[in-house]
């Protein structure tokens, strides 16, 4: 495990992405997203799409943070295999308390057993999340077409590749389900 982290660990914190993707969870409160986000695609022709562009509109600065984490160097999560290894803030995004990190438990990360450090069971928890970015970022270039707003389309654009990019930083056999993210944010422009 220490050895697949390596990636992630040589970035400066200034060239992670997972900070900013992590507080951009937080804002659009991703353990209560609408119906209609869970699906995995939608369009202008869909009835509820008034809907999606309110929720793109009223979370503008969370999309923003979204594309500026994507012109990070790098994704920067570091990948554990037990949920109370997870860093504090992480175990609060994911397990549905969604609060600012100012207010996460301080307790510390905790290497239980060996199983805890196994290969087998490392968890990909960001890659989820990474899949919502996509939907949203793809529904907002639907969005910003239909506005004939150029700029914010192109924006979009390339964070999905940036997003695709950053979700290939972890190798071998979790690369199966990360290709499969990142071929899904390239094919949704």
């Amino acid at each position: 495990l220490a050895r697949m982290n390596q990636k992630a660990n040589r970035w400066a914190e200034t060239d992670r992405a997972w900070p900013l993707y992590r507080q951009a969870m937080i804002d659009l409160d991703f353990k209560h997203l609408p119906e209609w986000a869970r699906r995995s695609r939608f369009t202008s022709q869909d009835e509820d799409w008034p809907e999606v562009v309110r929720y793109l509109d009223e979370h503008a600065d969370a999309i923003a943070l979204v594309r500026q984490a994507a012109k990070r160097p790098g994704m920067g999560f570091e990948l554990r295999a037990s949920f109370k290894s997870l860093a504090p803030e992480d175990r609060n995004v994911f397990s549905g308390r969604a609060v600012p990190p100012s207010k996460t438990e301080e307790s510390p990360r905790v290497y239980e057993k060996l199983e805890d450090r196994w290969l087998v069971g490392t968890l990909l928890p960001h890659i989820q999340a990474m899949h919502s970015f996509a939907r949203f970022l793809s529904a907002d270039i639907q969005r910003a077409a239909i506005e004939a707003d150029g700029s914010t389309a192109m924006a979009d654009v390339l964070a999905l590749l940036g997003l695709s990019r950053q979700c290939e930083e972890t190798p071998f056999y979790v690369r199966s389900e990360e290709r499969r993210v990142g071929k899904e944010c390239r094919s949704r422009w």
